[in-house]
């Protein structure tokens, strides 16, 4: 489903799961202040056996064997391994194979006296904390390994702020980018807002263009997912066999900052290069929007009839432009 991140200005912007690691990693490698801060996230019981102070290695990614499962973050220290599953969105699940493999990885890892903890960095909210919470707390057969419960990012903010006293404007920046990105943000109306907020007129607004959207897919012949989330709602339309697929829907963010409140948009990562230029060219324009390389799309907007005219003719463009592009 399409969605956005804001941008702050930070030079950590549009930075993906496994930038953030890297990013996280060495600075947990260079700075005490942030080791510090990671370990005032950790239970008492745990902190007394992790001491993060004085550390052996902190490895990103780590190579071992082929396949899933390799941890993003391991911390080696005297008596311990912490090993760091990260997710930087909510949505973002486990794969199978990593739920299984974080144990007998850390096992392997462990040497001599020293105790294996597993834990994940993930956002407050997190969609899946259902396949973590499974797991907390469980030692593995030897009791070697634990696995403890999830640290959240906006807990590793607070430890690290506040911002006025980060005197190093490295940490300073990745502390304001992981506020902007973890920390929720007041929800404030303006005056114009406020009064279309409470104005009918804006709840009859989105009901015909929800409308649209269930015409449009009503007309497809089209396989088509629905999709109804925070992010907008839509349909994915696709052929499987020519690996296509177009997303047609409400985007609200796209509508925020664009002023189009209907659109087209395809997942870049998810298409060859050919498929994307057919897209532009069927489309004729197009923007990159979302800074996040994972979820970086192309989008088009479509503008609304003028008033008190018809939508059928943008109806029928739309489906005709959507089974065009997959045909």
């Amino acid at each position: 489903m399409p969605r956005s991140d804001q941008d702050n200005g930070s030079i950590f912007d549009g930075l993906n799961e496994n930038a953030i690691t890297i990013v996280f990693g060495n600075l947990l490698g260079r700075y005490e202040l942030v080791r510090n801060a990671l370990w005032k996230t950790l239970r008492e019981d745990v902190q007394e056996e992790v001491n993060l102070s004085c550390i052996k290695s902190v490895e990103m990614h780590p190579s071992g064997d082929s396949g899933e499962g390799i941890p993003d973050l391991v911390i080696r220290g005297h008596g311990f391994v912490l090993v760091i599953e990260i997710k930087v969105k909510k949505e973002r699940r486990l794969q199978p194979a990593q739920q299984e493999a974080y144990v007998p990885w850390t096992r392997k890892a462990i040497q001599d006296e020293q105790t294996g903890f597993v834990t994940f960095l993930i956002p407050a909210g997190y969609h899946h904390q259902e396949d973590l919470k499974a797991q907390a707390d469980e030692d593995d057969q030897r009791g070697r390994v634990r696995i403890l419960p999830p640290i959240y990012w906006n807990q590793l903010v607070e430890e690290l702020g506040p911002p006025k006293e980060l005197e190093n404007e490295l940490i300073r920046e990745f502390y304001n980018h992981l506020s902007e990105r973890f920390i929720p943000k007041p929800v404030r109306f303006s005056a114009e807002e406020a009064r279309l907020m409470h104005s009918g007129k804006t709840a009859c607004v989105i009901r015909k263009l929800i409308k649209i959207v269930e015409e449009v897919e009503d007309k497809s012949s089209s396989q088509r997912p629905a999709y109804l989330d925070y992010s907008g709602y839509g349909y994915k339309f696709s052929d499987p066999e020519k690996k296509k697929s177009v997303w047609f829907g409400i985007w609200w963010e796209y509508w925020a900052k664009e002023d189009f409140p209907l659109c087209v948009a395809i997942l870049k990562k998810d298409h060859s290069p050919e498929i994307l230029n057919a897209f532009k060219k069927q489309f004729e324009i197009n923007v990159d929007f979302t800074d996040d390389e994972d979820e970086k799309w192309l989008v088009v907007g479509y503008k609304l009839p003028e008033p008190d005219k018809d939508c059928s003719e943008l109806i029928t463009k739309i489906v005709k432009d959507i089974e065009d592009f997959l045909q």
